[in-house]
This record gives structure tokens, sequence and C-alpha cells, in this order.
């Protein structure tokens, strides 16, 4: 129902993606879209037999993006969204807001754990494991995003003692989610609420 929902068109993006057929290697994909069905195949040349030891690696990320037109101002509208505002000053059909997830260069430097996927991101405390000794206080995480996505962008953090955040500064000590936005001079509490 229109009144209630807008409808949205879909994108992919392939990342990541390694595979091996018949003891050969390939770094792109062949896939098939029709309609709302999207399909990844081994290619052409390896035909229709799997051998032992074949595979197929790759992140894909599924996007449902606002249509340009009717639907697209009808959600603007109503959703009153930072995000859709900017997307709608910015591209003139779905299909460069696709290019624009495909190509954007999100980077992630971890300053405290690692890293293990730029997007979505995912950053991990080092585990006692990892970790050379046993103080609770080491295992913490502390990163640097570069680069945007379109919307919001998941963020993963994993590894951690406790589900407490804690950050002591100036004697103010509150638990929570600290971030330092670009031009910010010192982190504030994120607002969650």
């Amino acid at each position: 129902d229109i009144t209630t929902s807008g409808l949205g068109d879909r994108g992919y993006v392939i990342r990541d993606f390694k595979s091996k057929f018949n003891n050969i290697e390939y770094d792109s994909p062949a896939f098939s879209i029709l309609c709302d069905k999207f399909e990844i195949s081994v290619p052409m040349e390896v035909g229709s037999t799997l051998m032992k030891g074949d595979y197929i690696e790759f992140k894909l990320e599924f996007l449902v993006l606002p249509r340009i037109g009717d639907d697209f101002d009808y959600a603007l509208n109503v959703q009153n969204s930072n995000t859709l505002s900017l997307l709608s000053k910015n591209y003139q059909n779905t299909s460069l807001m696709i290019k624009e997830q495909a190509m954007r260069n999100l980077n992630i430097t971890a300053i405290k754990g690692h890293v293990e996927s730029h997007y979505p991101v995912r950053v991990c405390a080092n585990t006692l494991t990892n970790n050379h000794n046993n103080n609770d206080d080491d295992i913490e995480v502390l990163f640097h995003v570069d680069g945007y996505g379109l919307g919001f962008i998941p963020i993963v953090i994993c590894g951690l003692s406790t589900h407490h955040v804690h950050y002591n500064e100036n004697e103010n000590d509150r638990e929570g989610l600290w971030i330092k936005e670009k031009n910010d001079k010192k982190y504030k509490l994120l607002n969650q609420s």
C-alpha cells in the first residue's frame, strides 16, 4: 500500500570475489539478473561439472534504494531523512546511487584492536590470546573511519570483555559509546536514544 510504504529499486555490489574451478582461479563473477532473481554462476568455459576443491567466495551488498520519482518524493516528505535529502540533491537515478556505493572507498584504521572488515565495519578488541598481559583495560577498541557510504554504515565492535563501554575524562565518569566527529576537538558521548 503506497500510503504506508514506498517502493524501492534494488542493486547489487559484489566485493572481494575469488573463485577456483578446475584448478583455474577467477577474479570476476559470472552472474545474471532477471526481475527479482540474482544468480552467481561458474564461468561458461567451466561447464556444469564441479570438481573437488572448486569454490566461490564473495561479499554481496544487496541495496534497496528509493525509486526516483513519486515514490522517492513521497518517502522524502514523510521520513524527514537527512540521507534521502542528500541523495535527492546528488543523484538523479538509482544506477548513480549504486555506482557511488560500489566505488566508495571506506577505510577503517584500528588504533587499538584489529579490523576484520571495512564494510560492514567490524573492529575487534585484541583478546587475551592475542594480548600478552591479562589486564581488562587493554581489551578495548579505538578506530578511525575514513570515507562514507550511502545511508547508515553498519558497525560491529567485538571481543570486548563486557558490554559496558567506559570512558573517563576530566573526572566525568560516564558509560556509553564515545565518538569524535571530523571537526570535534574532544570525544563526546553518543546520544543513542
